[in-house]
């Protein structure tokens, strides 16, 4: 029976697969933050109503009054995304746009009074996710992890030209 059950478990061995894209970057940081996005986005909506782009929007309102392309280049999200939960947000009354740039093309956006309290409600699930995730690694180890993926993050900008001059091969 126990090897029956082995057999369908998923977890139960691990395959080809799993020890060569456990050996790439990409792969793994792409796993934690599509598993964070996921939980994180599952835990917006059963709190407030609003998905994970309408967060990702909110926690940049939360700090400071910002257009779209704004909340785009802090977020890396989408301008499209970003527009429609910018409406959704507002439909909801949980932002609105500046009084210094209402009717102009690029506006400015705050939270309101009660998109305060929808972020102030889902902050500390936000918080306790991360806390969670980083109770993985030791104390001493945080620190170093955040400076590491502050240089990833640096090097954005030249992953992000290869959309425009193709893939580059990598050295022998």
């Amino acid at each position: 029976m126990a090897s029956s059950l082995a057999r369908t478990t998923p977890v139960a061995r691990r395959s080809m697969a799993d020890e060569v894209l456990e050996q790439r970057a990409a792969y793994l940081i792409g796993v934690i933050a599509n598993t964070v996005v996921n939980v994180n986005s599952a835990m917006c909506r059963r709190t407030a109503g609003i998905g994970f782009t309408e967060w990702r929007a909110m926690v940049v309102l939360a700090l400071e009054p910002a257009t779209a392309k704004r909340i785009c280049e802090v977020t890396a999200l989408d301008k499209a995304a970003i527009s429609r939960s910018l409406q959704s947000l507002e439909w909801q009354g949980l932002i609105r746009a500046s009084d210094s740039t209402a009717g102009r093309r690029s506006r400015a956006y705050l939270l309101t009074d009660a998109g305060r309290g929808v972020y102030d409600q889902l902050l500390p699930a936000a918080r306790g996710l991360e806390s969670v995730l980083l109770s993985a690694l030791e104390p001493d180890e945080i620190p170093v992890l955040m400076r590491l993926l502050r240089r990833l993050k640096g090097a954005l900008p030249a992953v992000e030209k290869l959309q425009r001059v193709g893939p580059v091969q990598p050295e022998p």
